[in-house]
């Protein structure tokens, strides 16, 4: 009962240092407190040792304790994306917890696109870094990015051209391993499937032409979807494939190429309905969200998503002046250096 007792009585006093109670009087001492608050004394003191364990409060030269200032941050930091997919989400943890590792302010701002008037609140406010992740860049918000360059890194999208920081998980690069993979197991026609709207600038649309050419592959491109906003990823994908297969699309392929697993498990719901066998008829294989990927019943043939905790503390680091600012501007694994079994998952979705 004690204990439970201490911990009320050191919440309560948490609330009070807090909200400025004792900004300008004399932190009480253990007597003093246990009577205002009708405990004993020793339970006043286990109340004192949560708040020093905490470090709400520490003990001075003369043995009595005194709130602890909060720290100036070392940043404001903030995070613009748009409602995300959970793979995306890793993004934002990663900077997250790199905020709170150097003693950052943090804020994520949801923006229902990228034109939206909070995202532009944010660009003309005073922070330190902001992280931007957007499906679709529009030219006003690029033009503003071009301005405060410096202060910018955008996340997928890579600007690094304009001098504007990138953050991404591997180089795009890596999808030359599964697609080696692919290659090594006979599979010839393969299409490439998006339920985003005009993908053609995606990295993974432009890997898959090099691809293509490399291996001297053939396949079927499928992007061009009506944007929805207020559509998950999971039915826009389902509905579009839905649409394709109605069309007789698919029909001599060997494997299809999925932008996102989140949307590959769209694409195998369709093909389920459709009496098309994976990966006995075709073959699905995909890139990111290793959870989906991994637990997906069949598990899903896919590159998975490196550590990213440790880029964006190199970014932070960066920002904070602890390491020299890089040549490069691109912050992200590379693949040089890894063989095939370190970034390729190989799941039931392929022979």
């Amino acid at each position: 009962m004690g204990i439970n007792k201490a911990a009320a009585a050191a919440d309560l006093l948490k609330k009070r240092i807090q909200s400025g109670v004792y900004d300008t009087v004399s932190f009480p001492g253990a007597p003093a407190l246990a009577q205002e608050l009708d405990i004993s004394y020793v339970t006043m003191r286990k109340a004192m040792r949560i708040l020093l364990d905490e470090n709400i409060v520490c003990q001075l030269d003369n043995g009595r304790l005194s709130p602890v200032k909060p720290r100036t941050p070392a940043m404001k930091v903030a995070f613009i994306t748009q409602p995300l997919l959970p793979d995306e989400n890793k993004w934002v943890n990663a900077v997250r917890t790199s905020a709170e590792k150097f003693g950052c302010v943090f804020h994520n701002v949801i923006a229902v696109d990228s034109s939206s008037k909070n995202v532009f609140d944010i660009l003309n406010a005073d922070y330190d870094v902001i992280f931007m992740l957007f499906n679709k860049w529009h030219p006003l918000v690029v033009e503003k990015m071009f301005k405060i360059k410096e202060r910018v890194v955008t996340v997928h999208k890579n600007f690094s051209a304009h001098g504007i920081r990138f953050f991404e998980g591997y180089a795009p690069e890596v999808l030359d391993t599964l697609y080696a993979y692919l290659d090594s197991r006979g599979y010839k026609k393969i299409d490439f499937f998006s339920s985003y709207k005009n993908d053609s600038s995606s990295w993974r649309y432009v890997q898959y032409l090099k691809a293509a050419k490399k291996y001297k592959f053939t396949g079927s491109v499928y992007f061009d979807v009506p944007e929805q906003i207020h559509k998950s990823r999971f039915m826009i994908s389902y509905d579009y494939c839905k649409e394709l297969v109605s069309a007789g699309k698919f029909k001599d392929t060997q494997a299809v190429f999925v932008s996102t697993p989140n949307e590959a498990q769209a694409v195998l719901r369709v093909f389920a309905d459709a009496g098309i066998r994976v990966p006995e008829d075709i073959s699905i294989v995909s890139i990111g969200e290793p959870e989906i990927a991994m637990y997906n019943t069949p598990t899903i043939t896919e590159i998975g998503t490196p550590d990213l905790q440790e880029k964006s503390d190199e970014i932070f680091r960066h920002y904070l002046g602890i390491t020299p600012q890089p040549e490069k501007l691109a912050f992200n694994h590379p693949v040089d250096s890894l063989t095939q079994s370190d970034v390729l998952f190989i799941g039931e979705t392929t022979k």
